[in-house]
């Protein structure tokens, strides 16, 4: 999905940690390929550019590879429209020596859009000795 996560890391605009969660907003353009197809003539972003805008920003937070181990729980909301701007925040749990728990939250002007319990491979210096 290396192309696919250029395009999202295109659309994050900012960061910043709060506490122990990391919070990014991104806008994702009428362009953005993750729209192409889905649905024509009126796009909705798809659910899995939300998980790895996520997990794009879970890594750039040091939470972990990026890489995807599970997805325990997705609940989406509402839809989201091209040039809408989303606000995740991502709250690492604690990974031993396993994959590193997250818990994600994403809004739109307040407005609850989605809420995902994913968990990520633990990055090389999280690992057991």
């Amino acid at each position: 999905m290396s192309g696919l996560d250029g395009e999202i890391r295109a659309c994050l605009r900012e960061t910043a940690r709060e506490g122990g969660a990391v919070r990014g907003r991104f806008i994702f353009p009428s362009g953005f390929v993750g729209f192409r197809g889905h649905f024509d003539g009126q796009p909705v972003l798809p659910g899995v550019c939300m998980i790895r805008a996520a997990l794009i920003l879970a890594e750039a937070a040091g939470c972990g590879t990026g890489e995807l181990s599970e997805i325990a729980s997705a609940k989406w909301y509402r839809p989201v429209s091209a040039g809408e701007v989303l606000d995740f925040s991502v709250e690492p749990g604690p990974n031993g020596a396993g994959p590193t728990p997250l818990r994600v939250r994403v809004t739109l002007a307040g407005e609850r859009v989605a809420d995902l319990r994913l968990a990520v491979s633990a990055s090389a210096g999280d690992a057991a000795p």
